[in-house]
């Protein structure tokens, strides 16, 4: 599969090895057509880890941008 788009606010997202990914891989089968993908983020073409997001509290996770390109 590939997959394209983005998501914020992920906790973890600098320092996780693998992503699971919600994503329609049918969308004419409504939420039957909707697949969990895990992503290894180590070696994979398109995968970009954006910013870490600056929080009020709760310093102790980091919250990111992840981009699937």
């Amino acid at each position: 599969y590939k997959v394209n788009g983005s998501k914020t606010f992920i906790t973890n997202g600098q320092l996780a090895n693998f992503i699971i990914v919600v994503t329609k891989t049918d969308p004419e089968k409504g939420a039957k057509g909707t697949s969990l993908i895990v992503v290894e983020t180590d070696e994979v073409e398109g995968f970009e880890r954006g910013r870490n997001l600056d929080k009020i509290g709760l310093k102790a996770n980091d919250t990111s941008e992840l981009f699937f390109n």
